[in-house]
């Protein structure tokens, strides 16, 4: 593997204008994973009444958590390293009494994240489908739909759904997790039951899921009257691995985000450049989709087009972490498939493929 690499130069000038107008000019398409908005912001509660440094502290912690992925994001050592909280902050503002929003300087903070030798997860993470079948008593189950959270009224209090639903929900916030959670319409029901999901029959999960354009799918199981104390059996579907643990209903979305940052969450080094060379690529809509997934990598430091050539497109990438997370990142993002017959000749780093003939 090429370790330092300067860009190519393009070997068919023209092709290359040509592209590079294309890219300009096409709309955006849509890709799978999801874009994390407010990735450097959080809201928290005062500690005690005008505690700002205190509530700039407990939001630089939660701020950290998403950017890492991490759930204990610091030790003693790496906190002395940020300092003063405040001196990060680039705005904050009251979003209800004794309550405020604190958004922090993302590229300074990026600095002192590197500096201290934390991993890094960019704003780009796959979005997950949780199929969650709730059996709270007396036989009765219900798979949680899509919907407005509810808190109560005055007439009563918010169901078990409306609960577990804002929990779920809170909990990926937390985390910086995209989650959506499923309609369960008559086009869901037609293709998965709550006995497919107690009886760990994934594939019509998988099926089902297919609608929501999730690149991961989180089945749960939950035992319980009161969801904020039950239960839960959760299972993470990701391509063709599959990892289980249990919990309560927070462990959900965290277990989810701590398996997911494992793999895709960039430890601090060297950058380097690395090749790409797509096959394939026919259309005009190909070159924007291709060049859009690539741009849109957080550990993509920079993208040149280095050549355009009959149905083959050549990218020079100057990457954080090297080969094997922009591998995973791709695969993610299930828009290309590694090209086996070009794989291991000389000319690049990687070789994939656009789906057809």
């Amino acid at each position: 593997m090429i370790e330092h690499m300067f860009p190519p130069a393009c070997h068919d000038r023209s092709s290359l204008v040509l592209a590079l107008l294309v890219l300009w000019l096409l709309p955006a398409a849509p890709l799978p994973a999801a874009q994390v908005a407010d990735l450097y912001s959080a809201e928290v509660e005062l500690p005690a009444p005008g505690d700002l440094d205190g509530a700039f502290a407990l939001a630089l912690e939660r701020v950290l958590a998403k950017v890492t992925g991490r759930r204990q994001p610091l030790d003693d050592s790496q906190r002395e390293r940020f300092g003063d909280p405040a001196r990060l902050v680039r705005q904050y503002r009251g979003t209800a009494p004794g309550r405020l929003r604190v958004g922090f300087d993302p590229v300074a903070l990026k600095r002192l994240v590197d500096a201290a030798g934390l991993p890094t997860w960019g704003e780009a993470r796959p979005l997950v489908v949780v199929w969650l079948v709730m059996e709270t008593g007396r036989g009765a189950r219900e798979i949680l739909s899509a919907g407005e959270a509810g808190q109560g009224t005055a007439f009563g209090p918010a169901s078990a759904a409306d609960q577990a639903r804002a929990l779920l929900l809170a909990a990926a916030e937390a985390r910086g997790l995209p989650l959506v959670l499923p309609l369960v319409d008559s086009e869901d029901l037609a293709r998965v039951s709550d006995s497919d999901l107690r009886g760990d029959f994934t594939e019509p999960v998988i099926a089902a899921s297919e609608r929501y354009g999730a690149d991961a799918v989180l089945i749960g199981r939950l035992r319980g009257a009161d969801p904020a104390t039950a239960r839960v059996r959760w299972t993470l579907l990701l391509g063709r691995e599959r990892m289980d643990w249990s919990g309560g209903l927070e462990d959900g979305p965290d277990g989810a985000a701590d398996r997911l940052a494992q793999r895709l969450a960039v430890a601090p080094g060297e950058e380097r450049w690395l090749r790409v060379e797509i096959g394939n690529v026919r259309s005009l809509r190909d070159y924007g989709q291709v060049y859009r997934l690539f741009s849109g990598l957080g550990l993509v430091e920079q993208l040149q087009v280095a050549e355009v050539s009959e149905d083959r497109l050549r990218l020079a990438l100057r990457v954080r972490g090297g080969i094997d997370p922009l591998m995973r990142s791709v695969a993610l993002r299930r828009l290309l498939s590694v090209d086996e017959q070009a794989t291991g000749t000389p000319g690049a780093d990687l070789y994939y493929r656009l789906p057809g003939d």
